[in-house]
């Protein structure tokens, strides 16, 4: 892409949902459909919700974050780690795949976005843990790429 200020936010919301398709079917292996919306994760079962962001720095600078009910984390641990059903990861790996997924979701965004002679700094993830009281008072999530993958919620959304 020659002049990036002409990249449209339909655009950047396609390569969002491409490659957030491709990281969770291929790389997080897990079924995955659209969904309308992620505003049903404010009433999670237990009231916490996973973010995480990552900050992309170059010829455009942005975040890309992925907010998750709590299941989706733990499903995304498991998998990742190759752990069975019963198993219990513990909150500080279900993060740390959350952080992982982000990474890779980023890395592959803006390579789909703005292409491949491009030069990108990806900043370290952060993830955390939020009530949905919390996730509710920080950001609208109206305005997410939304997903349910293996029948949990999970929305990315990406800032530029």
């Amino acid at each position: 892409m020659s002049d990036l200020s002409k990249i449209s936010k339909e655009e950047v919301e396609k390569a969002l949902g491409e490659v957030s398709v491709t990281a969770l079917e291929d790389w997080a292996m897990m079924l995955v459909e659209s969904a309308d919306d992620i505003s049903d994760i404010f009433n999670a079962k237990d009231n916490e919700v996973y973010i995480a962001r990552m900050i992309f720095k170059g010829p455009i600078e942005g975040t890309i974050e992925a907010v998750c009910s709590k299941d989706f984390a733990i499903m995304l641990c498991k998998n990742l780690l190759g752990l069975e059903e019963e198993a219990q990861p513990s909150e500080e790996e279900c993060l740390d795949s959350l952080r992982e997924m982000t990474n890779v979701l980023t890395g592959n965004f803006v390579t789909a976005a703005f292409g491949s002679d491009l030069v990108f700094d990806l900043i370290l993830p952060e993830a955390e843990r939020l009530s949905t009281k919390e996730l509710e008072s920080r950001i609208d999530v109206s305005d997410f790429t939304s997903f349910s993958a293996d029948d949990c919620k999970v929305g990315f959304r990406v800032g530029i």
